[in-house]
């Protein structure tokens, strides 16, 4: 037998017969049919059931009452039992309100009596339990004509008021034929009779009759008193209002006890008082501060000033212009408008030509430290050899002053007219030079360091280009970015092939141009590899790089010897 039940079940509920002259048992009877997974009958065996009674069929473990009945027979696989009789493990069956609340009945099986129960069934009660209802429907008590009633907790006998009969309570009291308004929400009504066109008012206490108001009648108080037809305003926000007449354009102003007319000082009226005086629309300012103000007509260019001997502003003389006065590496300041610059013992060393400023003198122009020869960043004429740390500078062609366009502009050694860094005309091209051409990046893994790659320098001025490229059958065409085929000499052009293959019998160079190249295999091979290729060639117009120079090329005097 498989310890899995299938949950076929057939409940026969037993209707019981109520009978109101002997008492009702607080049980009913319960039948089941239980059959296999197969589908057949357990027949003739003991098992046992735990039911369950719970208004929750979602939350089954919260149960109102629970009773257990062991080794129930199960004759031709129908299992009876009574509901109410078994072994109660929680709750009274008695006490269950079957009356007013809605139950389920869970049914457990344990086909081996080994407290090992296994979900059967769930269904919602109907009606055979509430058959116990009617233990409260006894005649208790009952007179004639009374009906059955809820009092909230049980139904009881009680007067049919529908009929008739019975006697009110509440706000309205006596009986259902004859009664009588007490209270409205509890709260009594007078017993003043009323007189025409009064309406019922609560007056704190009790509804009673009394003016209606909205109808032109009854008397106000607070703010408006008088009637409603005819009132009158006392008081705004509780605070009086002034009996005193107004004047036109006067508004109403509160004086810190009641409103009464006033002035309108937002339409130009009124009168201020403090440093400005006189009316809105026509003032003075008579003091600053609280500090009067003198009547003396003002001077042009004179300000007003504070006397504090007299404790009034008063219009005086501007006596803060300032003369801005520079003596040697002393500056001062006194009363006027100038300022008075050194032109060393009166000659004028700068003169202008268009948007050049230039030195007349023929010295350096420097920025310097210490003394007057000492300079950090120099503009140097051509003629001299500086003796400066570092120099920056132009050096020009022609007629003082020349700012033609043949210019070397650049860094030099110290003691030397040498440039070293720099950027030079050679009379049909521009040259950029220095002592090395490197870059300089961060460090992709060492944040405190930097990679610096210095490039590859020869006698030429040259340009390359490099690939990878496939024989088929031995050959390969090999063609140039368009770029590189316009900027090189066809004729300085050299090739460097390295086969990608051990079985390669070696490579040539069968044709080349600016276009491109044509490779083959040696000894006529056949082969089908990679290769890669490097290409250089030096640029056009740079044939004749000569790379002994004069020292003279890179000095500012050219006609000053350097050995």
């Amino acid at each position: 037998m498989k310890n899995s039940i299938l949950l076929q079940v057939i409940l026969l509920l037993l209707t019981s017969k109520i009978i109101f002259s002997q008492a009702i048992p607080n049980k009913f009877n319960y039948q089941v049919s239980i059959r296999d997974d197969n589908g057949d009958p357990i027949v003739d065996k003991e098992v046992s059931f735990r039911i369950s009674i719970l208004v929750n069929p979602n939350s089954p473990s919260n149960f109102s009452y629970r009773e257990e009945h062991s080794k129930v027979f199960t004759s031709n696989g129908v299992a009876s039992f009574i509901i109410g009789n078994g072994n109660t493990k929680y709750g009274r069956f008695d006490t269950l309100s079957f009356q007013t609340q809605a139950y389920f009945l869970k049914i457990e099986l344990d086909e081996g009596n080994v407290s090992n129960f296994k979900d059967l069934s769930m269904a919602q009660l109907l009606s055979v339990p509430y058959s116990m209802v009617a233990k409260q429907l006894d005649k208790n008590n009952a007179q004639i004509g009374q009906v059955l009633k809820w009092d909230g907790s049980k139904w009881k006998p009680d007067i049919d008021n529908s009929s008739g009969g019975g006697t009110l309570a509440g706000d309205v009291t006596g009986s259902t034929s004859s009664n009588k308004v007490e209270k409205i929400q509890n709260r009594p009504v007078s017993a003043t009779a009323p007189s025409t066109g009064q309406v019922l008012k609560f007056d704190g206490t009790q509804w009673k009759p009394d003016i209606d108001n909205s109808s032109g009648g009854g008397t106000l108080a607070g703010d408006v008193t008088g009637s409603t037809s005819s009132n009158k305003v006392e008081k705004i926000q509780n605070r009086p209002v002034s009996a005193t007449a107004p004047s036109t354009g006067q508004v109403l102003k509160f004086d810190g006890t009641q409103w009464k007319p006033d002035i309108d000082n937002s339409s130009g009226g009124g009168t201020l008082a403090g440093d400005v005086t006189g009316l809105q629309n026509s003032n003075k300012v008579e003091k600053i501060q609280n500090r009067l103000v003198s009547a003396i007509a003002p001077s042009s260019g004179q300000v007003l000033k504070f006397n504090s001997s007299t404790n009034t502003w008063t219009p005086s003389a501007d006596s803060d212009q300032q003369t801005l006065s520079i003596v040697g590496s002393a500056l001062s300041i006194s009363n006027g408008n100038s300022i008075n610059l050194p032109n060393n013992n009166g000659t004028n060393l700068w003169s202008t030509i268009g948007n050049a400023i230039y030195n007349s003198n023929q010295g350096p122009i420097k920025i310097g430290y210490n003394s007057p020869t000492d300079g950090e960043l120099i503009v140097h004429k051509g003629n001299e050899k500086p003796t400066d740390k570092i120099l920056f500078f132009g050096y020009k062609i022609g007629a003082s002053p020349n700012f033609g366009s043949l210019a070397n502009i650049g860094i030099l050694d110290k003691g030397t007219n040498i440039l070293r860094i720099g950027f030079r005309y050679t009379g049909s091209t521009y040259e950029l030079f220095g002592t090395t051409k490197s870059f300089v990046v961060d460090h992709p893994k060492y944040f405190d360091s930097l990679i610096v790659y210095t490039c590859i320098e020869g006698p030429e001025a040259a340009a390359y280009e490099r690939g990878t490229s496939k024989l088929v059958n031995g050959r390969a065409d090999i063609k140039f970015s368009e770029h590189f085929g316009l900027i090189i000499n066809p004729g300085t052009l050299t090739i460097q092939l390295t086969p990608g293959s051990l079985e390669s019998k070696g490579l040539a160079i069968i044709e080349k141009n600016a276009q491109g190249v044509t490779i083959g295999e040696l000894q006529n091979g056949k082969g089908n590899y990679s290769f890669d290729w490097e290409v250089k060639a030096v640029r056009k117009g740079f044939e004749n790089n000569r790379v002994i120079r004069h020292i003279s090329e890179y000095q500012i005097n050219p006609n000053e010897s350097q050995k």
